[in-house]
């Protein structure tokens, strides 16, 4: 269906897709008359720009996201990470590497508001009628994920399979890797972009919610930009 909308900056049109699509199809949509200016594709209440043509626009759609995130071993600079620990000790440098370990989270929007979520590691299984009957479980294995959907709100349902392949208290940053996953997988249903410091700073207030306690963030890092990294901290955070 096509919606010709107006707000006070300026009117679009929306086209939305009445059902989730099929894997790797791709919507074109002919605009005759050049009326669709700022066009986007909502497929299952999650909105997704388009590409434009002329008066064509087109838009290549995958039904399932994927956040994938490394693990890091830790070479220097250990605990500097945390605030205010850097700023006592003054501009200082943590080292880790990213390694060939990883995390994943793979979504699938639905239509409904079921959510059929799935701890893979932690041989966890289970369906909730809605978003809010998943938000008062006290199951442990949801508490990260919990944490990542009270940010996000999700609408619509959707089915959530999370991976690990390093262990839990492994010591490695399991939750730090599995939290940029599943950001990540969100901001791809969202359709929106989040720079390196801006994920890693929110990912950190979210596991700092979870164990309510003040977490640092060199693990973020290495899981969204793979190889060695050198983070310098000082008075305006990390760099």
């Amino acid at each position: 269906t096509i919606k010709r909308q107006r707000t006070a900056s300026r009117s679009y049109v929306t086209i939305a897709a009445a059902r989730s699509p099929e894997p790797n199809s791709l919507f074109v949509v002919d605009d005759l008359h050049g009326l669709a200016r700022g066009a986007t594709l909502s497929i299952c209440g999650s909105p997704r720009p388009m590409q434009r043509s002329g008066n064509r626009f087109a838009l290549a759609v995958a039904t399932s996201c994927e956040g994938n995130g490394f693990i890091r071993v830790d070479l220097a600079g250990g605990t500097l990470d945390c605030w205010p620990l850097h700023v006592f000790v003054g501009p200082c440098v943590t080292v880790n590497l990213s390694i060939d370990v990883m995390t994943g989270a793979r979504l699938e929007p639905l239509s409904t508001s079921e959510i059929h979520l799935e701890v893979s590691d932690l041989n966890y299984k289970k369906t909730f009628p809605d978003l809010a009957s998943l938000l008062a479980s006290n199951d442990k294995e949801l508490c990260l994920v919990q944490a990542v959907l009270r940010h996000f709100q999700p609408k619509k349902g959707f089915k959530l399979r999370t991976s690990s392949q390093s262990p839990v208290g492994g010591g490695l940053g399991r939750s730090s890797s599995l939290c940029i996953s599943l950001i990540k997988a969100f901001l791809l249903l969202e359709g929106r972009h989040m720079g390196v410091y801006e994920t890693v700073n929110l990912a950190h207030n979210i596991e700092a919610e979870v164990i309510k306690a003040p977490t640092g963030t060199q693990d973020y890092f290495p899981a969204l930009v793979p190889g060695l990294n050198l983070i310098h901290y000082n008075a305006q955070g990390a760099r």
